[in-house]
């Protein structure tokens, strides 16, 4: 029994220091602040820029060079599987829910690098950076 418990405990024990270490970056999907975001998708590497919101949201206004890719469209998984998958994957929705499901997604279809915009378009139009309507 004592052997059980000490045995759960690492589990707990390395299972919480590999939630932090998504938090803090330092593995390959992480979830980005604004600025971090920004810093991500103005850099010369190659990049996709997923936005994941409904084809209504995306018209009202959206990040430059973004690719609209609907959560909620049945084919989602499928159209998602047909991205370069060695390409730096940055996603966003509106809060951040979709975003964090879709990265999920990618990450299950073997994409390398995603990165998540922490609450979604609304912290970064919140921030005043810039859209394209």
């Amino acid at each position: 029994m004592k052997q059980c418990l000490i045995v759960l405990v690492a589990f707990l024990a390395l299972t919480g220091c590999r939630d932090r270490e998504n938090k803090t970056g330092d593995t390959n999907s992480s979830s980005l602040t604004v600025e971090q975001f920004e810093d991500g998708i103005a850099s010369n590497n190659p990049k996709i820029i997923l936005d994941v919101r409904t084809p209504e949201e995306f018209s009202e206004g959206h990040l430059r060079d973004a690719t609209l890719m609907n959560f909620h469209a049945p084919d989602f998984k499928e159209q998602a599987a047909k991205l370069d998958k060695n390409v730096a994957v940055y996603v966003y929705c509106a809060s951040g829910v979709r975003s964090d499901k879709a990265a999920t997604i990618l990450r299950g279809e073997g994409f390398k690098d995603v990165y998540v915009l922490e609450k979604g378009l609304n912290e970064w139009t919140a921030s005043n950076k810039e859209i394209v309507r």
